[in-house]
């Protein structure tokens, strides 16, 4: 469980950086060993990724009826987190499945109230886990329907959330250290405190060397002139 957990780790990173062609077969790798190990809850979040890659090859049929036939197991027996990006994922199905019945001229298949049930429920469930970076997404999300749907009142009040919680969210990367930053400074004055010693070590032998030849040059020298006179 751990690799695949490891393996759609990885698959996140890249999807985050829109490197989708990257993120693809970490996601499948994922998704075979969950499947041949039985890992249900990885194997669902490996379902839900490779549905969130689809959607931005214009494949939201599929990635919809995907995510439809894991959503109930998904909302009776996992996580509130797996819940919550269930819900988010397919609600981003939802407005892709949307703008395709838009752009074909075609009657709208599906209703924006349900996309803003599915993004109400991921909202919940993320502001119960206080999980303020993922709550941020979905917030932005609703405010974006709202503004399409007119209702202003509604867009006005998820946009005011939206801003006190990117406050919050920068309060408190002000209060933790930055402690890649602290360790690296760390690293860089051992380096320099080695290089010094093996510095002052080399300069001591040196000097011990220097001393140790001093009579016989000393000597030689002494020769030579003696020689000339």
């Amino acid at each position: 469980m751990l690799v695949a957990n490891y393996l759609l780790k990885i698959a996140e990173i890249h999807i985050e950086t829109e490197d989708l062609i990257s993120a693809l077969p970490y996601v499948l790798s994922s998704l075979c060993l969950s499947e041949q190990f039985h890992y249900q809850s990885s194997y669902f979040l490996a379902i839900i990724r490779l549905a969130q890659i689809l959607l931005n090859f214009e494949l939201a049929g599929r990635a919809k009826s995907m995510i439809e036939k894991i959503m109930t197991v998904i909302l009776a027996e996992h996580s509130l987190h797996l819940q919550s990006i269930a819900q988010y994922i397919y609600a981003q199905c939802l407005i892709a499945c949307i703008n395709q019945d838009l752009q074909a001229n075609r009657k709208q298949s599906i209703d924006w109230q349900d996309v803003l049930y599915a993004l109400d429920a991921s909202r919940i469930g993320f502001k119960h886990l206080q999980s303020i970076s993922e709550l941020l997404n979905v917030l932005q999300l609703m405010s974006y329907i709202y503004n399409i749907k007119g209702d202003i009142l509604m867009r006005n009040k998820c946009a005011e959330e939206f801003r006190m919680l990117m406050i919050l969210q920068e309060k408190n990367k002000r209060k933790q250290p930055d402690w890649n930053i602290t360790y690296y400074s760390r690293y860089i004055q051992l380096n320099q405190q080695e290089k010094e010693n093996d510095f002052g070590v080399k300069h001591s032998i040196i000097s011990i060397d220097s001393e140790r030849n001093y009579p016989e040059e000393t000597s030689t020298l002494m020769n030579e002139f003696l020689v000339d006179l």
